[in-house]
């Protein structure tokens, strides 16, 4: 781990005197959610994130994304973290953007590899985004998982949207293979001065492999200031907006 930290390290020092240079925006975020079980059972969550993303070269763009989320557990004495960070790349090409990620994710203690596509359009009011992204854990017991997600937001002006999304996660476990289906729908609001409130609502549906399947609700609230990147529909289409490695993550909070 050590190793891995001082080369992230490094990697940030070599980066940050294009990143200062070059045409930057980016944002950083806070919020909290709730989500209930059908079993009883419920969890707080309190996440701190931000992204940034530059100009890289003719045609390219680079984005840096990291996520810290404490977990609390109803009537349970003890905390639990998850987070990642990830490097995206992106080029456009015209109606569409297409680009990847590749990073790391913490699961109760696990650490893992990930990596994924991601692509995104716009069209009018209509803004969409899909991704197919993979974790690998290899701790303890290994464990495995694959997110495929399509979001869209539609934009009654620049700086307010309702948005919905839709997500599969397949996980395979020494233990069993589990799917889970994850229906969202939301909304943001943009004062804009760079600050934006945002809230929603996930249904997931879990199916484990040889019967037996729970189901949640996760509520979540959150506060997001964005920097030199224009209206909450700019951040949108170009910003560094992509929720590949989100999605995955909280797909796996929601897995226990």
């Amino acid at each position: 781990m050590k190793k891995i930290l001082m080369g992230a390290a490094a990697a940030l020092a070599i980066v940050a005197p294009g990143i200062a240079s070059a045409d930057t925006s980016g944002n950083v975020d806070v919020s909290i959610g709730q989500t209930d079980w059908d079993n009883g059972s419920e969890f707080d969550t309190y996440n701190l994130g931000g992204a940034v993303q530059f100009d890289a070269m003719s045609g390219w763009a680079v984005g840096l994304e990291g996520r810290t989320t404490l977990q609390q557990w109803d009537g349970s004495s003890g905390d639990s973290s998850h987070g990642y960070a990830a490097v995206h790349a992106d080029t456009n090409t015209g109606a569409w953007d297409f680009g990847g990620w590749v990073g790391l994710m913490n699961y109760y203690g696990s650490g893992g590899v990930t990596f994924g596509a991601e692509t995104r359009t716009n069209f009018g009011n209509f803004s969409a985004q899909a991704s197919i992204g993979v974790v690998n854990f290899d701790e303890f017991f290994d464990f495995d998982g694959t997110n495929y997600q399509v979001s869209g937001a539609y934009f009654f002006n620049p700086d307010f949207s309702i948005n919905a999304s839709a997500s599969r996660t397949e996980i395979g476990y020494t233990f069993g293979d589990t799917e889970m289906t994850d229906l969202g729908i939301g909304g943001a609001y943009g004062f804009g001065n760079g600050f934006e409130i945002y809230g929603g609502y996930v249904n997931s549906d879990i199916d484990y492999d040889g019967g037996g399947n729970d189901e949640t609700d996760t509520w979540n609230l959150g506060l997001r200031y964005h920097f030199n990147g224009g209206t909450l529909q700019d951040n949108a289409n170009d910003g560094a907006s992509w929720g590949g490695v989100r999605a995955l993550s909280d797909a796996f909070e929601r897995w226990d």
